[in-house]
């Protein structure tokens, strides 16, 4: 029989994966209507696509609002009202009938959406530290990833009997039994509400002492190369699906659900390993994946290989690399900042999310109907995460 405590860290897990999940919901779920929806709107699928980057632009901003609100504000009544009105972008979307106003509230969704992870993040460190957080994060990420392996066969699915307009009302569905769960489940964590965490200037001064700590620095920066590459494959993947191997939404929904189906046994599997092998030498693993499966994507599609599989199977490894990667990385980067946990989580979501919001828009312009612009991204990001967290270490450093 599970402890009381073994119950509440399963129930803290599920919630709070409930919560990192806004992000997945909001972008997996899209990718199989990415075709449709340019055909319906009379735009290309570069034009579809820069809603993605918006939804990345608003994300990162997001990013530096919600961990020092939910500092001053305590963790509920933040994540509370970023529900309601996430939940009122979806059914505006679903009702446009034009691009300009779909990006609009696509960068709105992108800035509200950012409260649901820095949240999860900056709540689990209210309780733990060490090896329990790296463990507790990777759980939230086994929650908010498993979303991911169904999330693209529903769109598919939705976009094949009911139009693309119908992933969105799914999401508001979402949001509201999300937004009761928590109101009824969540307990508060903050313990003590930070009054001057809302001050411009003692939010910069926090900014630059947090950026100022080593190993915070180096997780940042490897582990937004690691963002930018896994965002690189979602926001270009349809679209190369459809134009470079002629998939259709649904048979592309499939082999992105068995890549996904990947990061998800080996991040549950990586959340064990954490206290026997500890995070340092996990997160080295993953950045060698990361760079492997990058490479060889490269190799694979400048070799003119005309199946799925050369870009389907080289990000199955990356994937696998960042599901030791991302996660542990993220708990080492918070291990250091137990008093300003939210700021720090604010801080690394800012910066990562910006970083894969630019190789977003990058690729978007430099779309050719091949899988080779995505290739070189991926290929890039993947050895770019590794080689800067090996060059610069990161080593242990005190609680601040």
């Amino acid at each position: 029989m599970r402890t009381a405590e073994q119950k509440t860290y399963l129930l803290m897990a599920i919630l709070l994966g409930g919560l990192a999940m806004l992000g997945p919901i909001s972008i997996d779920i899209f990718l199989p209507a990415v075709p449709n929806m340019a055909a319906d709107l009379h735009v290309s699928i570069g034009s579809i696509e820069l809603t993605l980057t918006a939804i990345f632009v608003g994300n990162a901003f997001g990013q530096i609002l919600y961990g020092p609100l939910s500092d001053r504000l305590g963790r509920k009544p933040v994540i509370l009202v970023t529900l309601f009105l996430f939940g009122a972008t979806t059914i505006a979307i679903a009702q446009a009938s034009t691009l300009e106003p779909i990006l609009l509230w696509r960068f709105v969704q992108g800035v509200l959406l950012a409260s649901g992870r820095i949240i999860a993040n900056a709540a689990a460190r209210d309780q733990y530290e060490g090896d329990r957080l790296g463990k507790l994060i990777s759980l939230i990420f086994i929650v908010s990833v498993s979303a991911s392996v169904f999330n693209p066969l529903l769109g598919g699915i939705l976009v094949a009997n009911f139009g693309w307009q119908s992933v969105f009302l799914v999401m508001t569905f979402y949001a509201t039994c999300l937004f009761f769960a928590v109101l009824f489940y969540f307990n508060e964590t903050l313990l003590k509400k930070d009054k001057s965490a809302v001050n411009p200037i003692q939010l910069y001064n926090n900014f630059v002492f947090i950026s100022k700590n080593k190993e915070f620095s180096t997780c940042m920066l490897s582990g937004g190369f690691a963002v930018a590459g896994f965002v690189a494959f979602l926001s270009s993947s349809s679209g190369v699906a459809k134009s470079a191997f002629g998939l259709e939404p649904q048979t592309y929904s499939f082999y992105f659900a068995g890549v996904i189906s990947v990061l998800l046994v080996v991040t549950y599997g990586s959340s064990h390993f954490v206290h026997k092998i500890g995070m340092h030498p996990l997160i080295l693993t993953g950045g060698f994946l990361q760079a492997l499966g990058g490479a060889s994507m490269l190799i694979f599609t400048w070799m003119e290989i005309k199946e799925p599989w050369v870009i389907f199977a080289p990000m199955a490894v990356f994937l696998i690399g960042f599901s030791f990667f991302y996660p542990l990385s993220t708990a080492k980067a918070l291990t250091p900042f137990k008093a300003m946990t939210g700021t720090a989580s604010s801080f690394l979501g800012f910066f990562q999310n910006l970083m894969g919001a630019f190789v977003s828009a990058t690729l978007a312009i430099f779309i050719d109907g091949t899988a080779i612009p995505m290739a070189i991204a991926i290929a890039i990001c993947g050895m770019a995460s590794a080689l800067i967290y090996v060059s610069i270490g990161a080593r242990p450093t005190s609680q601040v």
